[in-house]
């Protein structure tokens, strides 16, 4: 990138003393058309304006007012001798860039510092300077960024920290057996008691083996929720730092900045998750299920693992160049073409937020294209899942998205069952009730096969029982009330309290869950 072209011009100085030039020119951008309508229409080669159109005739063909700039450039001082003889001198430059993205806008800065070869000839009648500037071949361009700090970029940092608090926290519960939960309608739970509960639950001392870490985080209703949230308010820093340094990476590529880039551009993969987490809330609110496992839709909205969902973030690292497509079509009009006072940008019509709904539809596209991979590829691993109660709560009758945590299912004379400790399962209820929103489905004719039972005789149901307490083949089934509180029940359908719960958790009992 040649920025040293733009000292070219004929200067009047003081040769008395060190001489330092500069330039300013002001400009505005006009850009016609997104990503959206690159793809389906002519826009990029069809009515362009001509090098000498006015602002009148760019905006009668589509194009609109996206950014204000002036762009500064600024030697350092150098001596020139009074003579007509050509001179040469290797001096080195400051360039200022403000951009503004609309109209009252508080602007961002690109300062940039380099070395340019200046060819001059001075004229002493009228002191004038006849300079004609080159790149050095090989010189180096340094770049730097001044962005406004305002009070949303604090907040993001804010949410952050309360979000990377919350993710530690739990995790380092979760790892610990987390007390289980029985239910008591008479007791009325704080909300401040819930959210303690939400990083600091009672529990045993003994390892759960529950969750991962990276699953914890990426189901957490909270982590996600806050992370999202702050992604957006420090978007716009975010979306200009990535353009303005990909331009310059892609003329000298640095390692070290790459990996920056793509760091900022995987971030994004955060909203994927609430995407996902937003369509399963929005579809349970829409149109509601009677009971776990009804719904055809709900299941298309989880990953089966974190090597999928990290598919989502392959695309991710094309977005600035997914940005300088959105703005190809481009024409800046300087002031030594026309005045520019007065001419308004709105800020609805600026250079990045003109592009957001392209940019959404294109993190949509990336995730229903991830999601329907994964649910054609591991379509028979999927229709098991579906099958065992546990993995249930996590696919149709939760927020969670992705059910590695539940997938260790196996069929074994028909059914499909998972055999879960104890101490995991009572780590899950307190994942599912506490970093989760459960809503609260009951099992497909539960009720049905508990009243079924209730027919059965007394004498004939104390015998039941005793055979299937002492029965090493008992089976359970997780369930959930309409508070969404999580259940555990044997196959007489009684809900196991904690008192029997506890006892197992101490002995490190396995369940067999159906």
């Amino acid at each position: 990138m040649n920025y040293c072209r733009g000292l070219t011009s004929n200067y009047t100085v003081d040769i008395t003393k060190p001489v330092k030039l500069a330039t300013a020119v002001d400009a505005i951008t006009f850009l016609r058309g997104t990503a959206l309508t690159h793809a389906f229409t002519e826009d990029l080669s069809v009515n362009l304006p001509t090098a000498t159109a006015s602002m009148r005739d760019i905006s009668a063909l589509g194009f609109v007012p996206s950014r204000i700039q002036t762009d500064m450039r600024m030697t350092t001082a150098f001596a020139v001798q009074n003579t007509s003889a050509m001179q040469y001198a290797t001096i080195t430059y400051y360039r200022v860039y403000a951009k503004s993205y609309c109209t009252g806008c508080a602007p961002i800065a690109e300062l940039g510092r380099g070395t340019c070869n200046l060819t001059m000839q001075f004229n002493a009648t009228s002191n004038r300077l006849v300079v004609t500037s080159s790149h050095v071949l090989g010189s180096q361009h340094d770049l730097g960024l001044m962005f406004a700090r305002d009070v949303y970029s604090s907040l993001a940092s804010i949410l952050k920290y309360i979000a990377i608090f919350i993710a530690v926290g739990g995790y380092l519960a979760s790892r610990q057996t987390i007390q289980w939960s029985d239910t008591n309608l008479e007791k009325v739970e704080t909300i401040w008691n819930r959210l303690a509960k939400v990083v600091a639950p009672q529990y045993f001392p003994h390892r759960s083996h529950a969750i991962r870490g990276d699953v914890f985080c990426y189901n957490s209703d909270y982590f996600v929720a806050l992370y999202v949230v702050s992604i957006l308010l420090d978007m716009n820093h975010a979306l200009v730092f990535t353009r303005e340094v990909n331009v310059f990476n892609q003329y000298s590529n640095q390692f070290t900045m790459t990996i920056q880039l793509f760091a900022l551009s995987t971030r994004m993969l955060w909203l994927n998750l609430g995407i996902v987490k937003a369509f399963k809330v929005l579809l349970h609110l829409v149109s509601p299920s009677v009971y776990s496992g009804e719904s055809r839709a709900m299941p298309f909205f989880n990953f089966s693992s974190v090597t999928t969902l990290y598919l989502t973030t392959i695309l991710l690292f094309y977005v600035p160049e997914y940005i300088e497509y959105n703005n190809q079509s481009r024409v800046d009009v300087t002031n030594k073409m026309e005045a520019l006072d007065g001419q308004f940008v709105d800020f609805f019509e600026s250079f990045y937020i003109r592009v957001a709904p392209a940019i959404a539809v294109g993190l949509l596209v990336n995730v229903v294209a991830v999601l329907f991979v994964d649910h054609l590829m591991f379509y028979p691993h999927w229709q098991k899942l579906k099958k065992n109660s546990l993995s249930r709560q996590a696919i149709f009758n939760s927020t969670s998205i992705v059910c590695e945590f539940v997938d260790d299912v196996q069929t074994v004379n028909g059914d499909t069952l998972m055999t879960c400790s104890a101490r995991r399962m009572s780590t899950l209820q307190w994942y599912f009730m506490h970093h989760l929103r459960c809503f609260g489905l009951q099992e497909r004719d539960l009720s049905k096969r508990k009243s079924s039972r209730m027919t059965i005789k007394a004498s004939e149901q104390s015998k039941s029982q005793l055979i299937t307490t002492t029965s090493p083949d008992l089976k359970y089934t997780v369930g959930q009330d309409n508070n969404g509180h999580i259940h555990l029940l044997d196959d007489q359908l009684s809900d196991v309290k904690s008192l029997v719960l506890n006892i197992k958790v101490l002995r490190d009992t396995s369940l067999v869950i159906q």
